[in-house]
């Protein structure tokens, strides 16, 4: 996807009618037209959540969000991107290293296993988040059909975007190499953004990417389980329930969002829907949680209350990251939880729904080691031509 400026009638639509940014139409107007221009940041891009939302409303179609990328890109490209952030195993230091000194020896064990799968034409896609941090998530038995693959070896590359299209193709290309020698051709992912990179973004890029991988999200597959019936969900969740959608299914087709929701009528709820649903949700705000904690507190809050509105007594995510409503939603007396977690409770078990737990443990861990090693805030990365380079910063 890229931004297309014929069709941009510099409206500034995508400024004004963002539900994060407080600008005026005349001042969007001027915004957008600058930012074409000059290809340079606008000073209301400090508060951008970056959930493309702004794709979503361009009367044009002309993927405002991708000119931000753009010139997002012109700068990471010059000056690097914060290493605590870039899941890869080049990294000596990021979140995901991090979370291993929390339950270390039983990820480690797990991550031997994800990262030498045997081979499978179909494999469970774990992502980063499922391999280090929401570990829980995994451990059932309606996940064991075919072998699990992940840890940052395997990871989707989401983060190589920020260096633009030719880094993307060839992170793609080194990806599928590597999936090739399992002799997988279809994957059930559990992350919103894998899932985006692989069935959005690599599949336009690369030819042949698109010809040797399939991907279903894993709420598809459990469906189809159902249907087959070959999985019975026989302790009905009897709740009214919301589906959060998350942001990185915003370029995704209906299907992708269809499925969640039939499966959540299939474990029992009540579905009752948000105002800003499917591809035009509203972003959880867990882009700004450390960084920008009384941000995180508005747009979360936002986002809640529309549960609120529709009297919802649980909110269900797709995405770890969307986890980070939890807390915020339980001050409002409705639950979070991931969908998986609903699934493994119909079927019977008893997930420890650690959510909460989890996400304040891994904020410590985090806070300590920067405590520790100052650099890391500093500490940057930039990638070129597939390689990864370390920024010197002084």
């Amino acid at each position: 996807m890229m931004f297309i400026e014929e069709n941009c009638e510099r409206c500034g639509s995508c400024l004004s009618k963002c539900p994060y940014l407080d600008v005026s139409e005349e001042k969007a107007k001027e915004e957008i037209i600058k930012m074409i221009k000059t290809r340079t940041a606008s000073e209301f891009l400090d508060d951008c959540l970056e959930c493309a939302y702004c794709n979503t409303i361009c009367p044009t179609q002309s993927n405002p969000r991708e000119l931000i990328r753009e010139i997002n890109i012109k700068s990471l490209r010059e000056n690097g991107l914060l290493g605590l952030n870039m899941m890869s195993e080049e990294i000596p230091i990021n979140t995901a290293t991090i979370s291993l000194e929390f339950e270390s020896e039983t990820k480690q064990k797990n991550l031997k296993e994800y990262l030498h799968p045997p081979k499978s034409e179909k494999m469970f896609y774990l992502g980063c988040s499922l391999s280090y941090r929401h570990t829980d998530l995994v451990n059932s038995k309606i996940l064991i059909e075919f072998p699990k693959i992940g840890g940052l070896k395997y990871c989707c590359g989401g983060y190589v975007k920020n260096f633009g299209i030719e880094e993307v193709i060839l992170k793609g290309k080194a990806l599928l190499e590597e999936f090739e020698s399992f002799g997988v051709s279809e994957f059930i992912i559990f992350c919103p953004g894998c899932t985006r990179m692989m069935k959005d973004v690599y599949s336009n890029l690369i030819p042949e990417f698109q010809e040797k991988i399939k991907v279903k999200t894993f709420s598809q597959y459990l469906i189809e389980k159902y249907h087959n019936d070959e999985l019975t969900f026989t302790n009905k969740i009897r709740k009214r329930i919301t589906f959060h959608d998350p942001c990185a299914w915003r370029s995704l087709d209906s299907e992708v969002f269809d499925a969640p929701r039939e499966l959540l009528e299939i474990l029992g709820a009540e579905l009752v829907e948000m105002k800003h649903k499917r591809k035009k949700t509203l972003c959880c705000g867990s882009s700004c949680m450390y960084s920008k904690h009384e941000r995180f507190k508005e747009v979360s809050e936002m986002r809640i209350s529309e549960a609120e509105e529709v009297e919802a007594e649980l909110i269900a995510v797709s995405c770890t990251g969307c986890l980070a409503l939890a807390k915020p939603s339980r001050n409002k007396n409705i639950e979070t939880y991931h969908i998986l977690e609903l699934a493994q409770i119909a079927i019977g078990e008893k997930p420890p729904h650690r959510t909460i737990e989890i996400s304040e443990k891994l904020n410590d861990l985090v806070n300590k080691t920067i405590t520790k090693n100052p650099y890391l805030l500093k500490d940057k990365y930039l990638i070129k031509e597939g390689k990864i380079h370390r920024v010197q910063v002084d």
